[in-house]
């Protein structure tokens, strides 16, 4: 890909995701974009050939900001709970920005878009899994943490964080900052319960 390409593709994705941010994905045209780009809306289409493939760009650059952004957090935590707890403010910090995009919409798009999303948020609960397995490994080694199973420690918390989004996504409706930070502290409520429960005996009691 040309380097006038690259920079066009991020531009592209930049307006949309600002967008979609802004005024949710249904509501969206594929005009609007364009005239917020200042191109034809069958320029725009030589970049993405409908609205669904740049639906899909525009969750795969979110997805991409957020695992650099837990990558470096969890490279420079000093522990397991810190990582974690700095994890659930970038969450936060993400799903305010972006709340909008998880509105429902359209069942035909949502239908056909289904298995590229799917696989996109698999790859990255895989990412986050690694991260936080190795950061557990890491506490068994400097005896911060009893030994336990990284892999299935590191599946629970993920199921953990999935099962309060889920309950919230039922309510099929656009949550208000107080519901957000809501589901986010009770989040890091239940991690400290997790995390304490996997401390050594002699970091619980000096902690």
């Amino acid at each position: 890909m040309r380097k006038e390409e690259t920079i066009k593709h991020e531009t592209i994705l930049e307006v949309a995701s600002r967008r979609f941010s802004h005024f949710g994905i249904d509501k969206t045209t594929v005009t609007e974009i364009a005239e917020d780009l200042g191109i034809s809306k069958q320029s725009l289409f030589y970049y993405y050939h409908d609205k669904n493939s740049l639906i899909k760009a525009v969750v795969e650059k979110i997805i991409n900001e957020f695992e650099v952004a837990t990558t470096r957090l969890f490279q420079t935590a000093p522990s397991l709970e810190a990582a974690l707890l700095g994890m659930i403010e970038l969450k936060r910090s993400f799903f305010k920005q972006y709340q909008l995009m998880a509105v429902p919409g359209n069942k035909r798009d949502l239908n056909n878009l289904k298995p590229a999303l799917t696989g996109l948020y698999n790859n990255a609960r895989k990412t986050t899994c690694s991260l936080i397995s190795e950061m557990i490994k890491k506490g068994i080694q400097t005896n911060e943490l009893e030994c336990a199973d990284p892999e299935e420690t590191s599946e629970l918390i993920i199921e953990m964080f999935t099962a309060f989004e889920h309950c919230n996504a039922q309510q099929n409706k656009v949550p208000d900052e107080q519901q957000f930070d809501q589901l986010f502290d009770k989040q890091k409520q239940v991690l400290k319960l997790i995390v304490n429960g996997l401390k050594t005996k002699h970091e619980t009691t000096n902690a």
